[in-house]
Parts: C-alpha cells; sequence; structure tokens
C-alpha cells in the first residue's frame, strides 16, 4: 500500500533486491510481478500517476485489478469486466460469488457485443 510514486519505486526496488537475493541463493526459476494498492486516500490523490491509463501507455501488459470486499461484489465484478480489469480479489468467502458473477459479467458482454 503506497502513497505517492516515489515510495512504490523505493519499495519495487527492495522487493527486488531481495527475492533476486533469494533466487540466486537457491538457484530457483521463479517468475514474479510486483504491484501496488490504491488504498489509502493519499493514493487516491496521486493516482494519475500509477492508474489504470498511463500504466498501460507504458505496459500494455501491465496486470490491474481490484481488491477488497468489493472485489467479491458482482456488480464490482462486472464493472471490472467492463473496464478491462484483469483479476479482482476478496475474502475466502465470497469466491463463490465472484467465480459465479465474473462468469455471468463474461456471457453478459459477449451477448452485448453481438447485437
Amino acid at each position: 500500500m503506497i502513497g505517492e510514486i516515489k515510495e512504490l519505486q523505493y519499495i519495487k526496488d527492495v522487493i527486488i533486491k531481495v527475492i533476486d537475493g533469494v533466487i540466486e541463493e537457491k538457484n530457483a526459476d521463479l517468475k514474479y510481478l510486483i504491484g501496488t494498492m490504491i488504498e489509502v486516500p493519499r493514493a487516491a490523490i496521486t493516482a494519475d500517476e500509477i492508474a489504470v491509463e498511463l500504466g498501460r501507455k507504458v505496459k500494455p501488459e501491465l496486470k490491474i485489478g481490484i481488491c477488497g470486499e468489493h472485489g467479491g461484489d458482482p456488480n464490482s465484478i462486472d464493472l471490472c469486466q467492463e473496464l478491462g480489469l484483469d483479476y479482482v480479489s476478496c475474502s475466502p468467502y465470497r469466491v463463490p460469488i465472484a467465480r459465479l458473477a465474473a462468469a455471468q459479467s463474461i456471457i453478459k458482454n459477449k451477448d452485448q457485443s453481438k447485437k
């Protein structure tokens, strides 16, 4: 959870150093992704520096999703599908509902694209 772009760069550098060190030490073959959550109010103010459109202009394959209780809400899942987000994350008890809502959203959007 970061609040501004400088924090993201700092913590990303630390994470990469630690993970790469462990990979080298263990002679492992590991692929990983590093991301951030826009969760604190300060992060929402600076979201234009780390958010969806700008991020994908620089890195088209950028994985973007939401997490939290709204990640398991069917309306939120449908909106994420419409916006082209890659994933939602939610508490375990919401996973069955989230999976069903995601499937329904995909079917709905396919049907709408045929019209």
